[in-house]
């Protein structure tokens, strides 16, 4: 076979994400740095080649715009009203959405059709020929002219026609100024309308309460009791990504360092246990403290003691004790109180597969490439503090390097994978990344990974023993714990966690299909638990070229373990390298918290249920294990009412004398051994009001938070094979008629008699983005006698793990997909957007294009997309498109399309859209694939990956949940009639049968 490549050609292999600062700064840096992923480009150029990779990451030298970019008049977003207000009644429009016409926007046919019809511009050149040895719809690469003339929007309604809801509409302009969020605006009351998109660009600003890129509610007004509630249909949970990366222009998390302070804790609540806060009131002087989450009156310990000042009774160290003044803190802690045992440094495991499936696929050589790329920067987290790692390769036994050598490791076997055991002690075992090194390199000539065929000793073996590896890995951190990555290219087949093909591929029967999303044996999700119970977290790389690996199964093990599961179907080194590579780059550097214990407390009359996400499993009442968390990592979970909310139990609060008085406070700790082995504790608390007036539910909900909770429940429902996917679209489909009906009911004027449909401004996109999730490869249906759409059995269960665990702008993006035109770029797309008053040009993120409505009517074949839905990019191009364009972009000399990103010689424009597609693989660390679907493809990837995303369009292909985005609202439409006219006629029974009662 091929050899495979050493080094990908022109391609960004890395996510720009911050180093910890441990890894690059010791001990004595405790403050993170400001976060900068899109810092000038040839200095990330350079700090590619100082690792020993490609010099890729983004074009170079941007050329400058025509004319500078245009200023809006205010943060995008930003008014003089709350989120939301008018001058008419909330949530009502001068022309309600009728759902009774013609479907808008609806394509001539089908989607899946030949011709897509669609208004098409002018071509940029004569129709592409073919030549042979191209990739599948490859046109000839002759140069040809392609003029960059700016279009109007694509999707902008006919005169006369209502606009339909869609996050397109939602997006600030190209090359805008990002908004400026302010958790508490002038430094008063948090308000009620919801923060901005978490998919849009903004900068959020800590002034009193936690931004929103840590903590999301469903709801930023919370109901007073639980009969509101219930009747607001609305999900009442909160999402957390507490270890989230600041964006360019915000400020990190600030540390309060109590090691100096005696060696003593954080102050805290004696009855609640709730850590200080901007809501905490002192009174008598300082003497004392009311706690705003339980009411309790306390002493103030020696240690915390500081007067106040007697015209505001703000403390008089209130400037410099950070968790006083902000919403998010990081103390540092020496109290022995906090360690449950001696911290220790980081250590890892890499196990990687060597058997035939990952050898001759060149898996195994980029897995080994990339954490020697990782090895040799001395990127390893928490590397400057002592950091380890050990490497376990497998096939049909297990095999274990011990790297104490001069220069050269050594390997020993353990055929016995029934019973797997490590026979090197951990000395030998963990090496430092200089000595790894050594490990790596044995490893490459041993299995000759660059060169198989020079393999000694015939093919690789056929076995794998995946299971064994892990259980390898587990005793071998079960005294210190830590972290394990599995790169895997094939179903385990021989010793523990062995797997017998059930079937898999595409399933028509909906109980077949629901057996198999089962596991087969509980052998992985025990593992994953026991290793979370020995703060042991699993992140899985499953990159195949067999039609079915039992996902199902396998990916159980990061899911109970607290990790992240990836499966790359199809998998070809000669594109997909890039891919693993950035998959375990990210994974590895995201690294930020081990150790960790994650604890929810709310304000009285609100209590925590259930949890989901990236966790181990909920110990000691709702105290909820996290072995290893990351940058990444989210938690989900749902708050209900036991009472009625109680707030301003103390009076006042730091901040103010009304600031935070009468709001809830809801606060998240956790506790964590960072990077440099010292132990930590992460708070954020946030104060949303509380109301009693329900079209303040509306008015304040965040649809992000509320898509991303009721996709986590239903993707639990289905993962764990309680119900078949019928009973689940119905749900979610019953559940979003439900919210829309009790806005109509309670919150439409009273007045209104219309009869068309009525959606609250903050809720408008709900029944999109249920439609997309309705279509999308977690929950749509197989298609009836085609083969458009199709969803493996291990694509669908990577989809709902991905819902599980996903942050909600990745959910949303899944939902609904962005698409942008790259064959006209607009004139700011590609560069830096305008930076805010004050904030450096450098930092700001690129400016991508404006959306394209999700349908085959804006297809043409002179036009070139490029759709994200979260987990895959899919680059579409028509038959018409552009040679020359296409030639700057790909690279087909090895048969298979594969991306040009900044590489020397390509002209502005294809440069643009390399900074674009950088950009959103940068963002993102769940896309796994990059997938060219041209118009045509004759392997099926317009078919099948492609057109699929265009949620708006009809398939007929779909005996269920098929519906065009227009059919759609006629079906939610007829729910919520439906639902008022059983209303009034069981209150014209109820009022007939009164007769008879005296």
């Amino acid at each position: 076979m091929a050899q495979p490549p050493m080094q990908p050609q022109g391609t960004s292999l890395l996510h720009q994400r911050p180093l910890p600062p441990e890894a690059s700064a010791g001990l004595q840096q405790q403050q993170p740095p400001m976060y900068q992923p899109q810092a000038d480009v040839n200095s990330i150029a350079s700090g590619m080649s100082n690792i020993g990779l490609q010099d890729s990451s983004a074009p170079q030298n941007y050329p400058a715009p025509a004319q500078p970019y245009p200023a809006p008049e205010q943060p995008y977003g930003a008014s003089t009203q709350p989120y939301g207000a008018s001058t008419q009644p909330y949530g009502t429009s001068t022309q309600p959405y009728d759902a009774s016409t013609q479907p808008y926007g609806a394509p001539a046919q089908p989607y899946g059709a030949s011709d897509y019809g669609g208004q098409r511009p002018a071509a940029y050149g004569a129709p592409a020929t073919y030549q042979q040895g191209q990739a599948p719809g490859m046109p000839s690469l002759e140069p040809q002219m392609y003029p960059q003339q700016p279009q109007e929007p694509l999707g902008s309604p006919a005169v006369g026609e209502p606009a339909l809801p869609r996050p397109t509409a939602i997006e600030p302009a190209c090359g805008s100024k990002r908004e400026i969020y302010n958790s508490v605006a002038d430094g008063s009351a948090p308000g009620v309308g919801p923060p901005p998109a978490s998919r849009n660009d903004f900068i959020g600003v800590d002034t009193g309460s936690c931004t929103p890129r840590f903590m999301r509610l469903t709801v930023n007004s919370i109901p007073v009791d639980s009969s509101m509630q219930g009747t607001s249909s609305i999900p009442l949970g909160l999402i957390l990504t507490p270890f989230a990366d600041p964006e360019p222009g915000e400020a990190p998390v600030l540390d309060v360092d109590l090691t100096t302070a005696g060696g003593g804790g954080p102050l805290r609540c004696p009855k609640c246990n709730g850590y200080a806060n901007p809501g905490f009131r002192f009174v008598d002087s300082g003497n004392k403290f009311y706690c705003n989450l339980c009411g309790q009156e306390n002493d103030t310990p020696s240690e915390h003691m500081c007067a106040t000042n007697p015209a505001n009774g703000l403390r008089l160290d209130i400037d410099y004790r950070h968790e006083f003044r902000y919403g998010s803190v990081d103390y540092i802690v020496g109290n022995k109180d906090y360690f449950a045992t001696d911290p220790t440094p980081p250590h890892f495991v890499v196990c990687v597969d060597v058997s035939a499936s990952g050898i001759s696929t060149g898996l195994a050589a980029v897995a080994v490439q990339s954490v020697q790329s990782i090895l040799e920067a001395n990127a390893l987290p928490g590397g400057s503090s002592g950091a380890k790692i050990g490497i376990i390769t497998y096939d049909q036994s297990l095999h274990f390097y011990d790297g104490r050598g001069d220069g050269q490791a050594r390997v020993q076997y353990v055929p016995d994978t029934s019973d797997p055991f490590i026979p090197i002690g951990p000395e030998a075992f963990f090496q430092p990344p200089e000595r790894a090194i050594s490990v790596i390199e044995m490893i490459s000539n041993t299995f000759s990974l660059m060169d198989p065929s020079q393999l000694k000793g015939g093919p690789p073996p056929s076995g794998n023993a995946l299971g064994a590896a892990v259980v390898a890995a587990k005793q071998a951190l079960s005294e210190i714990g830590g972290k394990v990555f599995v790169v895997t290219g094939g179903i385990p087949s021989v010793g523990s966690g062995k797997l017998e093909r059930r079937g898999g591929g595409s399933v028509s029967s909906e109980e077949r299909e629901k057996a198999l999303l089962k596991d087969e044996t509980p052998f992985y999700d025990d593992l994953g638990s026991q290793m979370a119970e020995l703060q042991i977290s699993v992140d899985m790389v499953i990159a195949t070229q067999q039609p079915y690996v039992d996902a199902a199964s396998l990916l159980r093990l990061p899911r109970a373990s607290g990790g992240r599961g990836f499966l790359l179907t199809n998998f070809d080194y000669r594109k997909d390298d890039v891919s693993v590579r950035k998959i375990l780059v990210n994974a590895i550097w995201g690294v930020r918290a081990l150790d960790a214990m994650v604890k929810v407390r709310a304000s009285k009359g609100l209590e925590t249920g259930e949890y989901m996400g990236s966790f181990g499993r909920p110990q000691r009442r709702n105290d909820v294990i996290a072995p290893v968390m990351g940058v990444d990592s989210v938690m989900a979970l749902e708050l209900k009412h036991d009472g009625q909310i109680q707030t301003n139990l103390g009076g006042g609060s730091m901040m103010s004398s009304s600031a935070f008085a009468n709001n809830v406070c809801i606060q998240c700790a956790i506790l964590y051994t960072d990077l440099a082995g010292r132990r930590r504790i992460r708070v954020h608390t946030m104060f949303p009001p509380k109301t009693t007036v329900l079209q303040d539910t509306f008015r304040s909900a965040d649809l992000d938070a509320v898509v991303a909770i009721m996709c986590m429940r239903a993707a639990n429902a289905a993962f764990s094979g309680s119900r078949v996917l019928s009973k689940v679209r119905e749900a979610l489909i019953e559940k979003t008629a439900h919210i829309l009906f009790v806005y109509r009911k309670f919150c439409n004027p009273p007045k209104s008699q219309s009869t068309k449909l009525v959606l609250p401004e903050t809720l408008k996109l709900l029944p999109v983005m249920i439609l997309g999730i309705l279509k999308s490869a977690a929950f749509r249906p197989q298609p009836s006698g085609q083969n458009l759409g199709v969803v493996s059995t291990d694509e669908r269960a990577a989809a709902l793990l991905f819902l599980s665990t996903a942050r909600p702008q990745d959910i949303t993006t899944f939902a609904y997909p962005r698409m942008v035109l790259l064959s006209q770029l607009d004139e700011f797309a590609g560069f830096p957007r305008t930076p805010q008053d004050g904030f450096p040009p450098e930092g700001e993120p690129i400016a991508l294009p404006a959306s394209v409505p999700l349908s085959s009517e804006f297809l043409a074949d002179e036009r070139m997309f490029l759709v994200d839905n979260g987990l895959r990019l899919v680059l579409w191009y028509g038959k018409s498109c552009s040679s020359e364009l296409l030639q700057e972009i790909f690279d087909t000399s090895t048969g298979v399309y594969r991306l040009r990103l900044g590489e020397e010689g390509q002209g502005e424009i294809a440069m643009r859209i390399s900074a674009i597609i950088t950009r959103i693989l940068e963002s993102k660390s769940n896309l796994t694939q990059v997938i060219v679907a041209p118009s045509g493809s004759s392997d099926g990837a317009e078919q099948n990956q492609y057109l699929p995303l265009l949620i708006e369009d009809k398939n007929i292909a779909l005996a269920q949940s098929g519906w065009s985005y227009k059919e759609f609202l006629k079906v939610a439409h007829r729910r919520i009639m439906d639902k008022m006219a059983q209303e009034r006629a069981q209150k014209d029974f109820q009022a007939w049968e009164m007769l008879g009662y005296q």
